[in-house]
């Protein structure tokens, strides 16, 4: 899978970029998963802060990608578990 930012994306924080990838990782997921569980592995606290309610309250940007993933997980009766994982563990981040 790959993407590429647009231009209104490309000026989002860091955190809204990481969070805003996670719900095109949902959408590109066939239509048959539904009614199910995904387990992600993230190395970002503030995407799982956000996530779990506890944080992202002052940044505008993450409240509403935040609001874009809840409504893919919801359409899909989809229960999304992050799981945080150390950058240098993070075997999605080798190629970058």
């Amino acid at each position: 899978m790959g993407d590429y930012w647009n231009d209104e994306q490309k000026e989002l924080f860091i955190s809204s970029k990481e969070m805003l990838a996670l719900v095109h990782a949902i959408r590109a997921l066939p239509e048959e998963i539904r009614d199910a569980r995904v387990d992600a592995c993230i190395d970002s606290k503030v995407m799982i802060g956000a996530w779990e309610g506890q944080g992202g309250k002052t940044s505008f940007q993450l409240m509403r990608v935040t609001k874009q993933l809840f409504h893919e997980v919801s359409s899909r009766n989809i229960q999304l578990s992050l799981q945080y994982v150390e950058s240098n563990k993070n075997k999605a981040d080798a190629p970058s």
